[in-house]
């Protein structure tokens, strides 16, 4: 038992020196194609999970089951709102990019519209 002990942590220490030696990956920026999918996907998924999670508490708390007509009702339901929630991040992406490359600016700018305290 001990030996398996010894052996696993000579991997495990051997394993942790190879990872030290790998040098960090270079990730190349995505195109604006590339971001607006990014989007669409993260919102659909935040979308359906909410929707999922609204449904099923609604029925536990209607006190129904979920049968045959529920799952048939709930799944274009689910469909439906991940396909809105798709087409709110891919029109929301480009716009939140160019405020995060903006964002700085922005807030100069309004900082410099506000009134400066009387010295």
């Amino acid at each position: 038992m001990l030996a398996l002990i010894g052996v696993g942590a000579m991997i495990a220490g051997a394993a942790s020196i190879a990872r030290a030696e790998t040098p960090p990956l270079a990730l190349e920026p995505m195109t604006d194609g590339e971001a607006v999918g990014m989007g669409c996907m993260l919102v659909a998924v935040g979308v359906g999970a909410a929707t999922i999670a609204a449904g099923g508490v609604a029925l536990i708390a209607a006190g129904a089951g979920v049968g045959a007509t529920g799952t048939a009702v709930a799944v274009p339901v689910v469909v439906a709102t991940m396909a809105g929630g798709c087409t709110v991040g891919a029109v929301a992406t480009p716009a939140f990019l160019w405020l995060t490359r903006q964002g700085h600016t922005i807030g100069n700018g309004v900082v410099g519209l506000l009134p400066t305290p009387e010295k």
